[in-house]
């Protein structure tokens, strides 16, 4: 299958992957989305029958239709657990990176 253009740019199914995880038929929808009129969009997105320039649009369509309903989708957060000994102090924990061992001490 080659993936059809639209201004000289592919197309891809990314773009379709994330906009389907809002789909209520998606099993990471965990924020439970639903609304008809966006369905209905995704169907004629997955079907293939529009010209390029008018899929783009119907996705340019759904997209702003769920980023208007929907908001945030809750996807995962990461997590880690640290065991550090009660004779160690300053070490600072984040959740966008791993621990600061910079400021640590021996107390």
């Amino acid at each position: 299958m080659t993936l059809p253009r639209c201004r000289g740019r592919v197309i891809s199914k990314i773009q379709l992957i994330f906009l389907n995880k809002a789909s209520i038929t998606n099993s990471v929808n965990f924020g439970k989305f639903n609304n008809a009129k966006y369905e209905q969009l995704i169907s004629t997105i997955t079907a293939d029958k529009q010209s390029t320039k008018a899929r783009y649009q119907t996705m340019q369509q759904a997209a702003k239709l769920v980023a208007q309903q929907q908001g945030v989708t809750p996807i995962y957060q990461t997590a880690a657990a640290h065991l550090i000994s009660n004779k160690v102090g300053g070490v600072h924990f984040t959740l966008l990176r791993d621990a600061l061992y910079r400021y640590a001490y021996w107390k």
